[in-house]
């Protein structure tokens, strides 16, 4: 057996493991791998010889499970486990399968040996060998692994918290970051302006609401699409003519304005129609919003819209916030709130976009699965976080050069180290890092660094302009850039080279 570890008290680990096995079998989700799939990964390659059956569960048997919105593809989380065994254990052989059943091929398979499971789910052993009894096969072998749990923490380390950590944090999108966005300039966004929009959406029953009066708790002003759609085509409107040529004068009431129970049987009943109808207003209501927005005397904006991603909104915003709730307690709570039947309401709900489609397009997700509280908690966190951003994208907006900017953060950094020490805070600030991406968006790319040796770049560029800014500069700060121009002068002499 082979083990890809270099390190002398491995083999003293192994010992540890007990007997060594030649086919062993153990699932489960293995979503973005955590410090927990590692261990079973690890411990299950340890302990057997020749070949590992793993399980890799199947989008149909996670339905039940909470934020399975926010759950990496099959494709995503089978490549973890392969990308995983090939590094610890590159020797082993190795076969994965989708189970959409708690047993799977544990269950059938004549030639294994031994069943790894966590301590969560030892349970499962007796399930195992009694199918297997059943089937006149051999009963397996079991090897536990402990549960893992994180620091100063009592909660079990999961898929399902690490998904749970992710709700009301900035979704990391490499290079399309939102302030980025304008930064880089959009055909509908101005540069370097304020108000900061934020698109707000979800599905029927997500809680929109409540996110956007816990916001306007907080004085933000809130402009609800779906309240102000009728505006655009009021008679004198643009839409207003294009409709009545489209539908006919027959939607055209007494009073001259568009008739929506008349409008209603004709667009409801022909998918077509609707489509049509959309074209026209949907192109009309982001204009509407977006000189709405540039008309008003505020910081931030949001803009609430249950279509907004349907709609193509997404343009007009700067960040797009999007509410969850599972589609079991999404009819729950439409039944009740409307009185229909759990079937009526199933058939409303499908007629929307998925949570996973949404998610897909998000910037922040916030899941109101949970008691009120939580939900709040989640939105304080939302908003903490966001206020961090809207600091440093006014600092963009302040500073029209790129070094007036790095001094800017420089200063923002300095400010907020606790011990005196800038030169750690700024190495520690993640917020300096984000501010690598806002200037490698800023300045001329002709040098085409590949991943990775920009940071160089610009960290050295960071030190520079720290240095202008911070009066009497340690000898350490002068020794660190020197350090950092010379890995970006062989960088550049490198890429000389390939070129």
């Amino acid at each position: 057996m082979h083990l890809n570890v270099d390190y002398p008290e491995f083999e003293e680990c192994i010992s540890s493991y007990g007997p060594l096995f030649k086919y062993g079998v153990f699932g489960g989700t293995f979503d973005d791998l955590h410090i927990g799939h590692k261990l079973l990964l690890t411990t299950a390659s340890t302990i057997c010889t020749d070949k590992l059956l793993i399980g890799v569960t199947h989008e149909d048997l996670l339905k039940r499970k909470k934020m399975v919105e926010l759950l990496q593809s099959y494709v995503q989380r089978e490549q973890n486990v392969k990308d995983f065994i090939n590094i610890i254990n590159p020797k082993i052989g190795v076969e994965l399968v989708a189970i959409s059943d708690p047993i799977g091929p544990s269950g059938t398979d004549p030639d294994l040996d031994v069943l790894i499971v966590s301590r969560e789910t030892e349970c499962g052993i007796n399930i195992v060998n009694e199918a297997r009894k059943e089937k006149g096969l051999t009963i397996l072998n079991s090897h536990i692994v402990e549960l893992v749990f994180p620091s100063e923490s009592s909660d079990k380390l999961s898929s399902s918290s690490q998904r749970k950590n992710m709700l009301a944090e900035l979704i990391s999108k490499k290079g399309d970051e939102p302030w980025l966005r304008r930064i880089k300039g959009s055909k509908t966004l101005k540069p370097h302006s304020l108000p900061y929009v934020i698109g707000l959406t979800g599905g029927i029953c997500s809680g929109k609401s409540t996110i956007s009066k816990y916001l306007g708790s907080k004085g933000v002003q809130t402009i609800d699409c779906d309240k102000i759609a009728h505006r655009v085509y009021e008679p004198n409107q643009p839409a207003y003519d294009e409709m009545v040529k489209e539908f006919g004068p027959g939607i055209v009431g007494a009073d001259n304005y568009i008739d929506r129970k008349a409008l209603g049987p004709i667009v409801f009943k022909d998918p077509t129609k609707m489509q049509r109808l959309n074209e026209i207003v949907w192109p009309r209501i982001a204009e509407y919003v977006s000189n709405q927005v540039s008309l008003m005397d505020a910081e931030v904006v949001i803009v609430e819209a249950a279509v907004m991603l349907e709609a193509g909104w997404q343009t007009i915003v700067d960040e797009v916030w999007v509410m969850t709730v599972s589609p079991n307690d999404a009819v729950n709570r439409l039944s009740k709130r409307n009185n229909l039947s759990v079937m009526d309401a199933e058939k409303r709900l499908s007629a929307q976009m998925t949570n996973s489609m949404r998610c897909a397009q998000a910037d922040i997700v916030i899941c109101s699965d949970w008691e009120p509280s939580v939900t709040e908690s989640m939105m304080d966190k939302a908003w903490t976080n966001f206020q961090d951003r809207l600091k440093y994208y006014k600092i963009c907006q302040s500073s029209d050069t790129i070094e007036n900017r790095w001094t800017l953060v420089a200063s923002e950094v300095c400010n907020t180290s606790k011990d005196g020490n800038w030169l750690e805070a700024i190495c520690r600030s993640e917020k300096s890092k984000s501010f690598l991406d806002i200037s490698l968006a800023t300045v001329d790319e002709t040098l085409d660094l590949s991943e990775g040796k920009h940071f160089v770049l610009y960290t050295a560029f960071f030190f520079l302009s720290t240095t202008l800014h911070v009066q009497n500069s340690s000898p350490r700060a002068y020794e660190a850039m020197s350090r950092c121009f010379a890995k970006v002068m062989m960088s550049r002499k490198m890429l000389q080279m390939k070129s």
